[in-house]
């Protein structure tokens, strides 16, 4: 799959997905898929609403959620023909943490976390139907000098070969909220189509189900799917694959 496939898998994610998919701002810059005035960015663990929101503001991200305003962030970086990918970050971002408030959360410590007993288990949870109409900062209320903030739920791909360290760091691996230091093995890097396909059956299932399914749960349109999965970026088998569970990217020829 070579860059201007992956350029054309973004336009075709705007069509299908609109209205539910908004603000669209990929770009090409020379052998990279990115968003425009890129300001390379990693969020650390846990993510918080406010950083989201500073996301928002400051319009890092490709796609955002037309219902909630959370936000895609896809980036291929090729060679300098644009052939071969050399390395990838795929990532979602929700806005909000199903409308629930934290304590004041201070950045400096571990204490906002580990005293307040209502943070538990919110990270595993990546399922919202509850979202609002765009991303409201008003959400986020300032108080004797601090900020009641709320981590939110994310996910994240990534292809690193250059970086790999097998089983526990695969080349192409996941990063989910609910273990921020774990990588889970991913078979296959996905297309864009593919990488907002998961998120939206993931993270929206109601609205995945209005949009691509019958009243049997299955595909209203089979050549849909197929179109989706049928371009791909094709990796080697791996020892790692007959190893350890793992995430497969499909492939329809």
């Amino acid at each position: 799959m070579k860059i201007n496939e992956v350029l054309t898998h973004l336009k075709d994610v705007y069509l299908d997905w609109f209205p539910f998919i908004a603000n669209p701002l990929y770009m090409r810059d020379g052998s990279c898929i990115t968003w425009t005035n890129r300001v390379p960015r990693m969020l650390d663990a846990p993510v918080m609403a406010s950083e989201v929101a500073s996301l928002v503001e400051d319009q890092q991200y490709t796609f955002q959620i037309y219902d909630g305003g959370s936000v895609f962030q896809l980036y291929y970086n090729f060679d300098e023909r644009g052939n071969n990918l050399q390395s990838a970050r795929l990532a979602f971002y929700h806005a909000n943490a199903d409308g629930l408030r934290f304590t004041k959360y201070n950045s400096s410590t571990d204490s906002g976390l580990s005293n307040n007993p209502n943070i538990e288990n919110r990270f595993g949870t990546l399922d919202n139907d509850n979202t609002v109409n765009m991303f409201d900062k008003s959400n986020i209320g300032e108080t004797d000098g601090g900020i009641f903030d709320e981590p939110v739920n994310w996910l994240r791909i990534e292809y690193d070969p250059e970086n790999a360290k097998g089983i526990l760091h695969y080349d192409c691996h996941m990063h989910l909220s609910a273990f921020p230091h774990s990588r889970l093995p991913v078979a296959g890097v996905p297309n864009p189509r593919q990488f907002i396909e998961f998120v939206m059956a993931l993270c929206y299932p109601n609205l995945y189900e209005q949009h691509r399914l019958n009243e049997e749960g299955q595909y209203k349109t089979e050549s849909n799917i197929v179109s989706v999965n049928s371009k791909c970026f094709p990796l080697a088998e791996n020892k790692v694959f007959s190893q350890i569970a793992h995430f497969r990217i499909p492939f329809t020829n």
